[in-house]
């Protein structure tokens, strides 16, 4: 159904293979890794999925996801666009602190998953200065890296090779780091290793190849380009990872692929309306609400491109296209 071409213009995009019905699910996946950016009150969630474990909350009637506006501020002060508030019972990594007590799970399958993902290791740690900048700061990024780097110590202690996770997260493209940014991007790659190695999970050495500062670096530049937003239907906002192929759709601001998310993570990328094959499948990386000067801003901060859609219109011209 999904052809992976490449171009010199448009970098690696996915066509139709075939003719596609409206309404037709043309992908569905689950986060290599996450982070619960906002949290409901006095709910509480599977620390994998992110259920609801009370059934009888009902939440918001609908959701909604996008590749958009997920960047991570090394200043505080330029958090970029995007980024809304909501009374919460916390703003922090939760989904990774809260393993350092008794984790809630939905089911077995739910456990056993975090178990193959590294979560043992993680909970051994003491992340408490990568957690601190996403509550103070809005990084959540770091938490994303390690849970990926628990996940390929798993993979290497499980089944002897780099986990499909890992290897989806070596794929993402992704942007470099800023000078000016090095100096704590080397601060935060330090206390990460440094948990681990403190945790007995690994020694430093081993750690140090296996997530070199250059790699840290790369990991936090492809979750700048390919992070979503995930708005659930109970309330939960979560930051993610997606697999290697959902991170391959290309922006428009008339997208005939939308994404659908309801009460988990679960991700489902969904016909906007009828494709003729070879056509090119986009989702929009932004809301398609904002005018086209602030979606503009948005593409050439974040992403490096400017929307031709959005040139050809006035800049006063909000969410019509």
């Amino acid at each position: 159904m999904l052809k992976l071409v490449v171009s010199a213009t448009r970098g690696r995009s996915l066509l139709a293979a075939r003719p596609i019905k409206q309404g037709e699910k043309l992908l569905d996946c689950h986060p290599i890794a996450s982070v619960v950016k906002q949290h409901p009150e006095l709910v509480t969630l599977c620390a994998r999925c992110i259920r609801d474990l009370d059934p009888t909350n009902t939440g918001p009637q609908s959701s909604t996801s996008a590749k958009q506006a997920e960047t991570d501020a090394i200043h505080p002060s330029s958090t970029g666009p995007g980024h809304t508030s909501l009374k919460n019972r916390s703003d922090t990594g939760t989904l990774i602190e809260d393993r350092q007590l008794a984790t809630p799970f939905c089911s077995d399958a739910c456990r056993a998953e975090a178990t193959a993902n590294g979560w043992d290791f993680l909970a051994r740690c003491d992340l408490t200065p990568l957690h601190k900048l996403h509550r103070e700061e809005g990084r959540k990024f770091p938490l994303l890296v390690a849970q990926l780097l628990a996940g390929l110590l798993a993979g290497l202690k499980q089944i002897g090779k780099p986990p499909s996770a890992w290897q989806d997260a070596m794929l993402l493209c992704h942007s470099n780091m800023h000078d000016e940014a090095m100096p704590q991007v080397r601060r935060e790659h330090a206390s990460l290793l440094g948990a681990f190695a403190d945790a007995g999970v690994a020694p430093l050495s081993t750690l140090d190849v296996l997530l070199p500062l250059s790699r840290y670096s790369q990991l936090l530049g492809a979750c700048q380009l390919n992070a979503f937003e995930l708005r659930l239907r109970h309330g939960a906002v979560v930051s993610c990872l997606l697999p290697a192929s959902a991170s391959f759709f290309n922006h428009s601001c008339e997208p005939n692929v939308l994404i659908d998310v309801a009460q988990t993570t679960r991700v489902a990328f969904i016909a906007a309306n009828d494709v003729d094959e070879g056509d090119e499948l986009c989702i929009s990386y932004c809301e398609l609400g904002l005018a086209c000067d602030e979606r503009q801003h948005l593409f050439q901060y974040k992403y490096g491109f400017a929307c031709e859609l959005c040139d050809a219109k006035p800049a006063t011209q909000a969410g019509q296209v």
